[in-house]
């Protein structure tokens, strides 16, 4: 067989591994979207109410009541998550008691909080039926991170696809999965800053026309979180300062760096409007607030990335702590091969992420907004967590092999085991209420379920099932394109050449 029949080959059968991994990451977020009842993500009662109000009063139903204004919306918007909400125990068996055509009153709505966009896009997906329109819109982020991956992934250098797939497995497992499939604006969040991180980078270290549409990719993900969050928004800052060093900069890269400093003003600007709106001040200094008390928490914090004191829903999921066990081995063997060596470049735009990662909680438990750090959660600094991962893999040229294969299988292990034991533990908890023992046969007492053909345990098999294609997938294409000669082979036949240096 000649050298240019094995390449096409090669290369069509990445391109089939990389679509059959989209697919399975379609059918993983649309599982999750399903896994949980209408209002099941935190604060679902305030967003989902948002959503069918973006204009506040001025376009629902309103009233005073109580010298407080009121919006209206339909009782399963901002009701059903009250039933369950905080009570493990129950299950979502609740929310068929809620009637569509009765109006509540609710004063829980966005009043200036949070950006208005991300209520506003979703609202026109409303329709009469309020089930059918919440899976929708949890539909719909899951598309838009797929999209915006997939985008970046056919355009960037294939060499930086091995770090791009890592620190997503990384990172986005459970927590940043179970959020991109929920109505919480975090999903944006979350999906805008690693989208502008990435295509920001790309952006540089391509040329031609792949380099304007990454651009356009990095302002569409910063734009994501200028609409959903005002934390997502100073996060673009934060990521900003780190692509100044693990970017080579010359003059080529001008209107990079243009595109750079305006977003990340846009961001602080963003930032500083909603909280100037909100009124914030720092609360009034407590015992618990001393420095000391705060870093002793800190670590639980980053913990909460692997549902370690904090789980998903309203922080009412208990998660079996063999699954906590896998994620924080996966996620420090993840992050321990990346503090392999690099240069200055590489630990600069490591640290200036990392920093802000360490330091916004600490600010904000020493100040008094969140004595100690109570009540502050692991899902606020989310977003920062792959764009650190990120830089840490690709700030300098990727190395000829970033993972072994006995690493990747203990990794790819870890996490497949502790996403199906996360799933299980999130569907049961809604389909019966999770009591003191945890029967693995979901389907063994069916309290809640959406009206659909497929039941709540074949759901989390095949879920399950297809995350660990998923990963097969991914750990194919890591091994493919870390390989010296398939990359370089890749790279003499893609007209755009990489110009970092």
């Amino acid at each position: 067989m000649s050298t240019k029949n094995s390449f096409v080959k090669n290369r069509s059968f990445s391109w089939i591994t990389g679509g059959l991994l989209l697919l399975c990451i379609l059918v993983i977020g649309a599982g999750w979207a399903i896994s949980s009842p209408v209002g099941g993500s935190p604060d679902d009662d305030f967003h989902l109410t948002s959503i069918w109000c973006p204009k506040g009063e001025d376009s629902c139903p309103s009233r005073i009541v109580d010298g407080v204004m009121t919006v209206g919306v339909p009782q399963p918007v901002y009701a059903t998550p009250g039933c369950f909400a905080g009570v493990p125990t129950l299950s979502a068996a609740c929310s068929s008691h809620v009637d569509p055509n009765l109006t509540v009153w609710t004063p829980r709505y966005n009043t200036g909080q949070y950006p208005g966009a991300y209520y506003a896009f979703h609202h026109l997906f409303i329709t009469d039926n309020i089930s059918a329109s919440v899976i929708t819109m949890r539909l719909i982020n899951v598309l838009i991170a797929a999209i915006l991956m997939s985008a970046i992934v056919v355009l960037m250098p294939k060499k930086y696809l091995p770090p791009l797939l890592i620190a997503l497995i990384g990172s986005w497992i459970p927590l940043g999965m179970y959020l991109i499939s929920t109505n919480n604006p975090s999903s944006w969040s979350i999906t805008g800053v690693f989208t502008y991180t990435v295509a920001m980078l790309m952006s540089a270290r391509t040329q031609g026309l792949r380099r304007w549409i990454l651009l356009a990719l990095a302002t569409i993900g910063a734009a994501l979180c200028f609409a959903s969050r005002p934390d997502a928004s100073f996060y673009i800052f934060v990521v900003s300062m780190g692509l100044l060093f693990a970017i080579r900069w010359n003059r080529t890269l001008r209107i990079n760096g243009i595109a750079l400093a305006v977003l990340s003003i846009l961001g602080v600007f963003n930032m500083f409007v909603v909280a100037q709106s909100n009124n914030l001040s720092a609360g009034t200094p407590q015992e618990n607030t001393s420095l000391l008390n705060v870093l002793a928490r800190v670590p639980s914090l980053f913990g909460g990335f692997y549902s370690h004191g904090q789980t998903l829903g309203w922080l009412d999921i208990p998660i079996n702590a063999s699954a906590v066990f896998l994620f924080l081995v996966a996620a420090g063997a993840t992050l321990m091969l990346g503090l392999r060596g690099g240069s200055w470049h590489k630990w600069m735009a490591s640290l200036m992420v990392a920093g802000a990662l360490c330091g916004i909680p600490i600010v904000f438990g020493t100040i008094g907004a969140f004595p100690g750090l109570s009540g502050y959660q692991a899902r606020y600094i989310l977003p920062l967590l792959a764009p650190l991962l990120w830089m840490l893999y690709a700030a300098d040229r990727p190395r000829q092999q970033l993972v072994s294969l006995p690493q990747f299988v203990l990794i790819a292990s870890a996490f497949t085991a502790g996403h199906a034991m996360q799933l299980h533990a999130v569907i049961t908890r809604y389909v019966r209420g999770l009591g003191e023992t945890n029967i693995l046969n979901i389907d063994s007492t069916i309290e809640w379920w959406w009206n659909i053909p497929v039941s709540p345990m074949t759901l989390w098999l095949c879920v399950s099932a297809v995350f660990a294609v998923a990963i097969a997938c991914a750990g194919i294409l890591i091994f493919r394109f870390q390989d010296p000669k398939l990359a370089h082979a890749e790279h003499t036949t893609d007209s755009f050449s990489d110009t970092s240096r």
